[in-house]
């Protein structure tokens, strides 16, 4: 029978595992691997600006698909009605 710090150790010891095993390949070592602390996931930043998660249940890769647009430039509307309205009327006066 296991003594209470025999199992203590045992503990530690698969968690540390555990948690090993949850770490992507490369991790420590490739400068493109980060932990978000915001997700409690792993990233990586590919060379062309992409983005990949790590999904430690499958051990791979996966591409993050960002679903949010980014902000509208404020005068952009107003810019295309009057580019729009000025190609309109240098069309009618030709």
């Amino acid at each position: 029978m296991a003594t209470v710090t025999e199992s203590i150790d045992e503990a530690a010891n698969a968690a540390r595992k555990a948690e090993e095993e949850e770490k992507p390949p490369g991790w420590g070592t490739d400068d493109r691997i980060a932990f978000s602390k915001e997700t409690g996931k792993y990233l990586q930043q590919n060379d062309d600006g992409s983005e990949m998660e790590w999904h430690p249940k499958l051990k791979a890769w996966m591409p993050v698909v960002r679903t949010s647009l980014p902000p509208a430039e404020p005068n952009l509307l107003q810019s295309l009605v009057k580019d729009s309205f000025l190609q309109s009327r240098s069309m009618t006066m030709n």
